[in-house]
């Protein structure tokens, strides 16, 4: 399933509304177009839709050319920012209504009308008018009236932005859960960076008709293609400053100069633009090597928790958005702190030359390998096999696997604890293979918790930014945010000696996010000591710090839960080897090796001896349909298929003998015999198992073939 734009543009009486356009949307992603009013997302949605035909260009649905098809004949579903529901209807109703125009059955609606609105939490709803809701259930009535269709293209213009701040929040965080169940193309349109981020998926920044970047979210916000793009993912808009090169050094004026290190050295001396978040501009000096600047305040406002103060830097006016709160005198000379770690270097026309430093964490392993054996002779002598991989940066990434499989000694290598005996990582463009940790600029969290026993919370948490030697302010603000974050705001006084074990840990994983500039925060099993109901909440609390500030995040667990629920990637790796590096869904869905299968899901995927022929499976003279076409492959032939893609009947199906059944709450776990194998069937909560189901089918489309324990990519039937 793709949506694929070749030239699409949209001119209307001689004024260009949509720049000629070139993108491909894939299936299961989500989508933001980002860019200010007038910009053109509306106008390129419409265009998707079909609600308007392109001036030129074609585009193209799963390879169907459907320029002039009409939107009622499309796979399309759309949600405005205002709440379009039929008011005299009930929630019910509204859902059902798309249902009822394709003619759909009385129990194919019901059916499909509870599954949407409990998705969507409006089954205690269902009876009401749109009108006796509140705003925040109005939208999600919209939102489940589009979904409802099983459209596979949903457009969202702004759909949130009549909501109040807190109805947003919630609604921000729930429409990534509904986008992962759906495995539709969503694409959302907004004007705020924030919400783009916590949405996740890939960005489209525009500007004036024209996409100026697309790509994964975290990537287009370190890495902005130029100035234009990173004034659009910037609120507030990126700060900027005439700059000069001469010979070795970066002149920023005001007296101050930085030796010119990785790529600027390589560029023409000349003029250049310097450009910097909002966020990396301080009152206080946050590292040793940050660059002094005077500035004329012209205002402050006071969010709560933030301070954004506005400066007259010479002819250039700066934003700056510092924590806590500061009262400080409009019209009063300041000064203000920069890291040059933070800086982006463009081009006189605006491209970029250099990326900021801390953004540059992209992680390349090149034929990595590692053995604990003075001299290995085989491939069964290393704990680590040869690996290339690149981890992309600002990506949150989970190492899955049971005990022993390598996870700790990938982890060890990438922070510098462990040298590899063969093979480079590169941070960025530089080789660090031999660099010790403290050249490498990662944080770092281990199993068992890391503290001085003999210092306070608070001197704890702030241990990393006084060894760099930040601003004793700067510090105060910084340790305060990350206690509450922890939950230890008010223990930050306390001695760490006493403290519970998983207290000792919260101060860990504090004292590793406490730093801003860090290429990678890397976690080794860092909730093994913590208590269930903390583990969730940590967890949450870990992944909206990722999406808050862009960290490449590397989280070693064993549990799969864990690493499902934290990772954009997971990288599964079994008997020292990565066999699968995936999102969660292609784990479960599509497991490349029957390691993946078995070991994610719970149960795991049942797997059994096959002969394939074809579009048949055979197991034990018996035939199952697959869907696909394999051929006659060769070596160890099995199919995999989920406990939960098999179903018991009375009647139809293969025989299975019951062994027992295991009612775990929300479902069923039915441990049976198929043909001398154990397998496992997953039945839904409230379906009973009787003596006479000793029948099972299997779902045919979800059925895996694999070959010596590698999955096979069938061929259309």
């Amino acid at each position: 399933m793709t949506l694929k734009l070749e030239g699409v543009g949209k001119t209307v009486g001689g004024q260009v509304h949509v720049n000629p356009t070139d993108l491909e949307l894939q299936k299961g992603t989500m989508n933001v177009l980002l860019g200010p009013t007038l910009a053109g997302k509306t106008t390129l949605m419409r265009l998707m839709a079909g609600l308007e035909p392109p001036t030129r260009g074609k585009i193209f649905w799963e390879g169907k050319d459907v320029t002039g098809i009409r939107v009622q004949d499309r796979e399309v579903a759309m949600v405005y920012q205002q709440f379009i529901n039929y008011p005299s209807m009930s929630v019910y109703d509204n859902i059902a209504s798309p249902l009822r125009l394709k003619g759909k059955s009385k129990e194919e609606i019901d059916a499909a009308v509870r599954k949407t609105a409990d998705m969507m939490k409006l089954s205690p709803l269902l009876s009401r008018k749109p009108l006796e809701l509140s705003g925040g259930q109005q939208q999600r009535c919209a939102l489940a009236r589009a979904l409802v269709k099983n459209a596979g293209l949903v457009l969202l213009d702004e759909p949130l932005a009549n909501l109040d701040y807190k109805l947003r929040e919630e609604l921000r965080v729930e429409i990534p859960k509904i986008f992962e169940e759906s495995g539709s193309i969503f694409v959302y349109a907004t004007t705020e960076p924030e919400e783009a981020l916590l949405l996740g998926g890939n960005t489209a920044t525009l500007w004036e008709g024209r996409i100026t970047q697309y790509g994964p979210t975290p990537e287009i916000y370190r890495n902005p293609a130029d100035a234009t793009t990173a004034r659009v993912f910037s609120d507030p808009p990126m700060n900027f400053l005439q700059i000069s090169k001469a010979g070795p050094k970066i002149m920023f004026g005001d007296g101050q100069s930085v030796p010119a290190a990785g790529r600027l050295t390589e560029i023409p001396d000349g003029r250049y633009l310097a450009g910097f978040r909002p966020n990396h501009l301080g009152l206080s000096r946050n590292s040793p090597d940050a660059m002094r600047f005077k500035c004329k305040l012209a205002v402050t406002e006071i969010t709560g928790s933030e301070t954004f103060i506005h400066l007259d830097h010479h002819e250039a006016r700066w934003v700056g958005v510092v924590h806590g709160v500061h009262d400080l005198e409009p019209g009063s000379e300041i000064e203000v702190f920069l890291d040059p770690l933070h800086v982006y270097v463009f081009g006189e026309t605006g491209d970029l030359i250099a990326t900021a430093p801390y953004a540059q964490a992209r992680i390349t392993l090149e034929y990595l390998a590692h053995s604990y054996l003075p001299n290995p002779e085989s491939e069964s002598d290393y704990a680590l096999k040869e690996m290339t991989h690149v981890w992309e940066d600002g990506q949150a990434y989970a190492l899955l696997g049971a005990s022993g499989c390598g996870k700790t000694t990938l982890l060890n290598i990438i922070s510098g604890l462990l040298i590899p005996s063969q093979g480079r990582i590169l941070f960025g463009d530089r080789d660090v293979t031999d660099a010790p940790t403290t050249e490498r600029n990662i944080a770092q969290v281990f199993q068992f918790p890391v503290v001085y026993d003999t210092m306070t919370v608070r001197e704890n948490l702030a241990f990393p930014l006084k060894n760099r030697g930040a601003d004793p302010a700067y510090i105060e603000s910084r340790v305060q945010e990350i206690a509450t974050m922890i939950g230890l705001e008010n223990q930050l006084r306390r001695k760490a000696r006493g403290l519970t074990a998983d207290a000792k840990q919260k101060i860990s994983l504090g004292r590793g996010m406490v730093r801003e500039d860090v290429n990678a925060i890397l976690f080794d099993e860092p909730l093994t000591v913590i208590d269930p109901h903390m583990k969730w909440a940590l967890r949450t609390q870990l992944k909206s710090l990722h999406r808050q500030f862009g960290h490449t995040m590397i989280y070693v667990t064993h549990d799969q839960t864990e690493a499902l629920t934290f990772a954009d990637k997971v990288v599964v790796m079994h008997d020292g080897r990565v066999v699968q590096i995936g999102t969660p869904e292609e784990l479960f869905e599509k497991p490349a090796h029957t390691f993946v299968g078995y070991f994610i899901g719970s149960p795991g995927m049942n797997l059994f001896p096959a002969n394939i022929d074809g579009v048949r499976a055979y197991v034990n003279g018996s035939e199952i349909e697959l869907g696909r076409g394999y051929g006659k492959p060769d070596g160890k032939v099995e199919i995999g298929v989920r406990p939960e893609y098999l179903r018991l009947s009375s009647k139809s199906g293969l025989p299975v003998n019951i062994r027992r059944v295991e009612d775990v709450g929300r479902h069923k776990i039915v441990r049976a015999e198929f043909f001398g194998h154990d397998i496992n069937i997953v039945a839904p909560e409230g379906t009973s198992v009787g003596p006479d189901m000793t029948k099972v089918t299997f779902e045919p489309g979800k059925i895996n073939v694999y070959a010596d324990d590698w999955r096979i990519d069938g061929e259309a039937a």
